[in-house]
């Protein structure tokens, strides 16, 4: 383990509502595992305490990522495969019970982190060398994202995101594989989400300054939810502020934990770097670090990730044709060939659409009177199936809808922060925020047929009324209410436009809504002479 220094800090941020107050805080120095606690050192304690543990996990990955619970655990999921990776399917009782029986076993108070202690850990001995994050951290990045389409066919690009870097790990890595901060703590940001000993609260109104966890006064079995931090490999790198809560019952295989111990006297930290009667002694901890080593030399490098194409152009001369083609640059090399992939809307993920073995390709032009709504196509590299970055994306049916219209919401021409779900094979609505924070913002292009009045009415379902702003090239015309418990008069916003292409906004910060279409109609239009 590693020895924390004590310090003063000050926890929290203004970014989000439950990292506030920010807050000082007198932390005591404490011992930290080096690693995240491994599937071989799990399978000890379930060998000397044959521990029940959860035999339904979230583990398997389809379009939505991880959509529904299944038969898995941490033996047999679909993720791990190395003994010497992070444990996870076991869930939050299960990492606090391998504490208490490794503090009975060794006679060592061991347990996990206060949130508090792992924050202070994380931020104040980051590591601030002008290293990539992807040699720092195993997060969702470029080689994630090739994982993603040749394995499992889904995408982080335009849902979860990306760094644009490759770390060389598609999913789970053994643990140590990336370097550490300045006290020679590892994977502190990604490779598994940490299970930490504090109940979630929506604030810092309860953190104590000694920066202790926070545990429910009456019991600790009444924490209805526990807090999680540090992120995993299906995110890209997360700030060292951000929380994460899961329900007490959560088992999931991005979740697993890491060990601290409290130091009481200046005797027990000359006791335990001796290593007397410590199961972390420094005996164990070279055996530990030597036997991830070898893990780690007995990983086969992966395939270098291709390089990216470039000027990606839509060829639109053959007025009479139905048909368009995408043209680009880039250099195949024996074995390879190029990848071509579509969204159903601007701005969603990408699928594979088809390949090609030359530097173009040929895809339908969409009817004036279609449907379908904008979207988008890249390219990229695929090489012994490894997929390189995506091309710059082309847009493609970017044409004003005309007035009046029943529009629906996912026919934005752009977006930011949105989600689009299917409800039926016919239909979809849009939702968000995506990420969590921030404004959601949906811009549509539309055609007005003469200069005049139109109204707004937003279709859809809110569980309480929410508010978007709308603009009209960019000027604020008022606000549409969705929600059920709203009056009629009170739901739509009346504009002014003139004859001819305009763009409408639609803004706001709520979430717990879908929008389904969006109704424009004439209240009185200047008729042409």
């Amino acid at each position: 383990m590693v020895l924390v220094p004590s310090g003063e800090y000050k926890i929290g941020s203004h970014d989000f509502e439950d990292t506030t107050p920010l807050k000082d805080l007198s932390i005591n120095a404490f011992w930290v595992g080096k690693f995240e606690v491994t599937r071989a050192e799990f399978a000890e304690f379930i060998k000397d305490t044959n521990y029940d543990v959860p035999q339904q996990c979230y583990h398997e990955i389809g379009y939505w990522w991880f959509e529904q619970e299944s038969a898995g655990g941490w033996q047999n999921n679909a993720i791990n495969s190395n003994m010497y990776e992070p444990v996870s399917c076991i869930g939050y009782e299960a990492a606090v019970a391998y504490a208490s029986w490794l503090a009975q076993k060794t006679g060592k108070p061991y347990r996990l982190l206060s949130e508090a202690e792992w924050e202070y850990l994380a931020e104040n001995f980051k590591n601030d060398s002008q290293s990539s994050v992807c040699e720092r951290a195993n997060i969702a990045d470029l080689r994630g994202e090739s994982v993603a389409q040749s394995e499992f066919g889904t995408s982080y690009v335009n849902l979860i995101g990306i760094e644009s870097c490759d770390d060389k790990s598609g999913t789970v890595s053994i643990v140590g594989a990336y370097k550490p901060n300045k006290l020679g703590v590892h994977d502190l940001t990604g490779n598994v989400n940490e299970f930490v000993a504090d109940c979630y609260t929506p604030n810092y109104n309860q953190m104590p300054h000694t920066g202790s966890a926070v545990i429910s006064k009456e019991s600790p079995a009444q924490c209805d939810a526990v807090v999680l931090r540090g992120g995993a490999w299906h995110w890209p790198a997360w700030s060292n502020k951000i929380r994460d809560a899961k329900p007490r019952d959560w088992v999931g295989v991005l979740e697993g934990f890491r060990l601290a111990m409290s130091v009481a006297t200046n005797a027990e930290i000359a006791e335990i770097e001796a290593g007397i009667g410590n199961y972390y002694s420094e005996e164990s901890t070279q055996l530990l670090t030597k036997a991830i080593e070898k893990a780690l030399s007995n990983t086969k490098p992966p395939v270098s990730l291709p390089s990216a194409v470039s000027n990606l152009a839509l060829n639109t001369d053959d007025k009479g044709s139905n048909k368009l083609t995408l043209t680009w640059q880039g250099k195949l090399n024996q074995g390879a060939r190029f990848v071509i992939l579509s969204n159903k809307y601007m701005g969603g993920r990408f699928s594979i659409e088809g390949y090609s073995d030359v530097s173009s390709y040929v895809i339908d032009k969409p009817a004036q009177d279609s449907h379908q709504s904008p979207h988008q196509y890249v390219v990229a590299i695929q090489q012994d199936k490894v997929m390189g970055p995506y091309s710059s994306a082309i847009d493609i049916g970017v044409v004003p809808t005309p007035l009046p219209t029943a529009l629906q919401a996912e026919r934005f021409s752009s977006m930011d922060n949105a989600l689009v779900f299917p409800f039926d094979a016919h239909n979809s609505f849009v939702t968000g925020p995506l990420r969590g924070t921030g404004d959601i913002v949906l811009h549509y292009e539309v055609s007005v047929p003469a200069s005049g009045s139109y109204t707004m009415r937003l279709n859809g379902q809110a569980g309480a009324p929410v508010q978007f702003a709308v603009q009209q090239q960019g000027k604020p015309v008022g606000n549409a209410i969705l929600g059920d418990a709203v009056l009629d008069k009170e739901a739509g916003v009346t504009f002014s436009a003139q004859e001819g292409n305009t763009t409408l906004t639609l803004s706001t910060n709520q979430g717990g809504w879908q929008l389904d279409s969006i109704d424009i109609n004439s209240v009185n239009t200047a008729h042409k002479q």
